[in-house]
């Protein structure tokens, strides 16, 4: 796994790891909607919500797309497939030797 994995597999983990993220993302999932209905919806300031969306379009899993003057938001088209990436790039790799041995030492008696 190269630094570039670990980056993108990181944001992902990241922006799950905020119950307000998911949420913006559990709301995303019904259908897109501009920033103020949005912060009303999720109760949070103008602030928080962008400072959360930047989060989660770094990830991949959101995207915003401006019409007029309202920037609506909505799940990128490759949200589901980012996380299941990240997810399956932490859990594909073996275990190193390294590491294995490790775990070995932890059991043992002293």
């Amino acid at each position: 796994m190269d630094k570039k994995d670990i980056n993108k597999m990181m944001a992902v983990f990241k922006a799950l790891s905020s119950p307000k993220r998911v949420r913006i993302l559990w709301r995303l999932m019904q259908r897109p909607i501009w920033g103020g209905a949005l912060c009303k919806e999720v109760r949070q300031t103008r602030t928080g919500l962008h400072r959360n969306l930047d989060i989660l379009k770094k990830a991949g899993l959101v995207r915003g797309e401006r019409q007029g003057q309202r920037v609506y938001y909505g799940l990128a088209p490759d949200a589901i497939k980012n996380c299941q990436e990240a997810l399956s790039c932490l859990f594909s790799q073996q275990t190193t030797p390294k590491a294995a041995g490790r775990q070995g030492r932890r059991g043992r008696r002293r």
